[in-house]
């Protein structure tokens, strides 16, 4: 299956108990509830649970031809856990928007450059929603602290400033010119 066949995916999911399993295979349940991402990519089915730390700790794969060694091996892991944390980010998002809709919303100042830098590094860099929309560590950030995805830049420069935030450049490298002269001088 290559990577272009999964432009077209569907996402849901579903809770159930947090299942436990001994040495002989038996599950039992744990009283918890925990949520299954189930990623449908044309005729596969991936049912993914992530772990605390947002890493897959549960994966099982339907439908579509018999799994061999060589489909194993060429999962897309990146994209399943992308998908799936996406997903659960969406409807915890979704509850809490619903818990916090009736109490009015304080303005507070804008937060301290190590507390932006800790929820900076705690936000993906980007993630996948429920209905396939990428969403940014930028978009994340502002919807998190409920401002426009400006105010994060302006966060972002002063937390870089600091040193709590790598210095990294977006976008593609500039090209070098030879001469040393730039493109856009003029003669």
């Amino acid at each position: 299956m290559s990577h272009d066949s999964y432009r077209d995916f569907k996402v849901s999911g579903f809770s159930r108990e947090v299942r436990s399993r001994d040495r002989d295979g038996n599950y039992s349940t744990l009283g918890e509830q925990e949520l299954v991402t189930v990623v449908e990519v044309g005729q596969r089915c991936f049912e993914v649970v992530l772990g605390d730390d947002g890493q897959i700790v549960e994966l099982l794969i339907t439908g579509g031809e018999p799994v061999t060694p060589d489909i194993v091996r060429n999962l897309p892991i990146s994209f399943l856990r992308e998908a799936a944390r996406g997903y659960a980010e969406t409807h915890r998002g979704e509850r809490t928007r619903a818990v916090e809709a009736d109490r009015p919303r304080e303005r507070s100042g804008p937060p301290s450059p190590a507390a932006f830098a800790d929820q900076w590094h705690r936000t993906p860099s980007s993630v996948i929603t429920a209905g396939g929309k990428r969403v940014t560590r930028r978009q994340a950030l502002a919807d998190h602290y409920s401002v426009t995805p400006w105010a994060v830049d302006k966060w972002s420069r002063v937390a870089r400033d600091a040193g709590l935030i790598k210095k990294d450049r977006a976008g593609a490298p500039r090209k070098k010119t030879s001469g040393g002269s730039s493109p856009d001088s003029t003669k």
